[in-house]
């Protein structure tokens, strides 16, 4: 908050002739109520850093009120409200201070003028001090959460009992299959299982619902495939990969964009219908709650901190993964009652082009209300 602050006041008083106005105010005031021009101007500059330090306090609820309201252009303003979006602010303080300091080197001396100034850029860089970096890439994997009996992904059961699937993709932010990190596999699965997952009966469409078909679908058939993802991440002694914990859910999300979107009307005769992982993975169609329940399914698995983003649009809904990590942040985001910063990530088929925190322009067009839903860890 504090950074935030010096930058605001810099701008205002440095950057725009604020300072200057504000002295000379306290030129013509100060005489008349008898008290030394500079200490009043001190005065002043200190009561308004507060003030703006209880404004900025004040707007970070609008702010995150922000973050969830719909339309392109509330998410283009949350952009620019950003570290990122406000560069060029970052270029203009830094014009302000090279000036004060050039005008110190040929006064030799400090005009009381720029005391705030410098007090309000210490203050600054106190806060950063304080502070995680921007982006401090994590090199640790999560800790999975199961059992490592389910590694072997070949069984040595009858040919008719297991149905096995091939795969093809590329990582979430690679625009094709080939790349250096593309991904082929065939996973198999326990034709019992499948079919005892067909024959459920399905939760309710609500965020408790959606919450137990992550939960309840993580068989050992989706064990098998989240422990493929870990032994890909880490690679073999001869060639270690050593992904991030971005790089690795990107790579799950790339499996799972890969499988292609069918609406339930065609593929269950039904209108009301939502796949366990395992159905996904075997029928390799379905519709958006389909996709972001497998996704969630395997990254939680994998330990990593994970929910998803109920959408309620105009005219339907919507439903993708929702992924925290903690220097990361993208444009399109919601903060948990954890106090921790979830990103939307697109889970069925898109451009390669759809990255961390970037949501379709259609569905913030639509956007009426988004929901968190957290799984428990």
């Amino acid at each position: 908050m504090l950074f935030l602050a010096s930058i605001v006041f810099v701008a205002l008083f440095y950057v725009l002739p604020g300072a200057w106005a504000l002295d000379l105010f306290t030129q013509i005031g100060a005489p008349r109520i008898q008290i030394v021009a500079h200490v009043l101007f001190l005065a002043l500059m200190g009561c308004v850093y507060l003030l703006l330090i209880l404004v900025l306090r004040v707007g970070k609820f609008g702010y995150e009120e922000l973050l969830m309201a719909p339309g392109k252009k509330c998410q283009v303003l949350k952009a620019f409200l950003s570290v990122r979006g406000c560069r060029w602010l970052n270029f203009a303080g830094l014009a302000a201070v090279t000036s004060g300091v050039a005008l110190f080197a040929l006064r030799l001396s400090l005009p009381y003028q720029f005391w705030p100034l410098y007090a309000a850029i210490i203050l600054g860089f106190v806060d950063i001090l304080h502070r995680d970096q921007l982006v401090d890439w994590a090199d640790d994997l999560p800790n999975p959460r199961m059992p490592e009996d389910q590694k072997d992904q070949h069984r040595k059961e009858p040919a008719d009992t297991v149905i096995t699937q091939s795969y093809e993709w590329a990582p979430m932010g690679e625009s094709e299959t080939g790349g250096p990190s593309w991904g082929r596999e065939e996973f198999s699965f326990s034709r019992a299982v499948y079919e005892e997952a067909a024959g459920r009966k399905r939760f309710d469409r609500n965020p408790s619902g959606y919450a137990r078909y992550v939960t309840d679908g993580t068989v050992a058939d989706i064990q098998a495939v989240a422990w493929f993802f870990r032994s890909r991440s880490e690679g073999s002694d001869d060639a270690p990969r050593n992904f991030t914990p971005l790089q690795e859910m990107a790579d799950v999300v790339g499996l799972v964009r890969s499988i292609a979107y069918e609406h339930d009307d065609v593929t269950h005769d039904t209108s009301d219908y939502a796949d366990f992982p395992i159905e996904l993975m075997v029928e390799k169609q379905g519709d958006c709650e389909d996709h972001a329940i497998l996704a969630a399914s395997l990254l939680h698995l994998l330990g990593h901190q994970i929910g998803m983003f109920l959408l309620d649009l105009k005219d339907s809904g919507h439903l993708a993964l929702a992924y925290h990590d903690p220097d990361v942040t993208g444009t399109f985001t919601i903060t948990g009652k954890d106090g921790k910063i979830y990103n939307y990530v697109e889970t069925i088929p898109c451009g390669g082009d759809q990255r961390l925190g970037d949501i379709p322009e259609a569905f913030l067009k639509e956007l009426r209300k988004a929901t968190l839903i957290r799984l428990q860890a």
